[in-house]
C-alpha cells in the first residue's frame, strides 16, 4: 500500500495514479484477509466474535477519520504530498513489521531447541 501511496504522491499524469491505485488496493486486498485470519487464529474461540467485531470498528473507523485527519495536511501540503507522507509512513510501519516478523520468529526458534 505504501508504495502505491508513494507512486501517487509522485505521480504527473492519471496513468500514474491509476498505476499507485492499482498497487495500493492489492496491498489493501491482502492485508484485509490477512489481518481476519491471523486474529482469528490468535484469539480464543469464545472471543472470536468480539475481536473481529473490534477489527471491522477500527477498519471502519479509520475510514471515517481518514478525511478529518488528512484535510489539515492536504491543505498545508497539497493532496500529492499528503500521498506521499502516508506512502512513506506505510513503508517506514511495513519495514518495522519485517523487522519484528524476523525478530519473533528468532526468538521463537531459539526457545525450540
Amino acid at each position: 500500500m505504501g508504495i502505491g501511496y508513494l507512486l501517487i504522491g509522485q505521480s504527473s499524469n492519471w496513468a500514474q495514479v491509476l498505476v499507485g491505485l492499482a498497487i495500493s488496493g492489492i496491498g489493501s486486498g491482502i492485508i484485509m484477509p490477512n489481518m481476519s485470519v491471523w486474529l482469528s487464529s490468535a484469539v480464543p474461540d469464545n472471543l472470536r466474535g468480539r475481536a473481529l467485531g473490534g477489527l471491522s470498528t477500527a477498519m471502519f473507523l479509520g475510514q471515517f477519520l481518514s478525511p478529518i485527519v488528512t484535510q489539515p495536511l492536504t491543505k498545508t501540503m497539497g493532496l500529492s504530498g499528503t500521498y506521499a507522507l502516508t506512502g512513506g509512513i506505510l513503508v517506514i510501519i511495513a519495514l518495522g513489521f519485517a523487522v519484528f516478523k524476523s525478530q519473533v520468529r528468532s526468538l521463537t526458534r531459539s526457545r525450540a531447541v
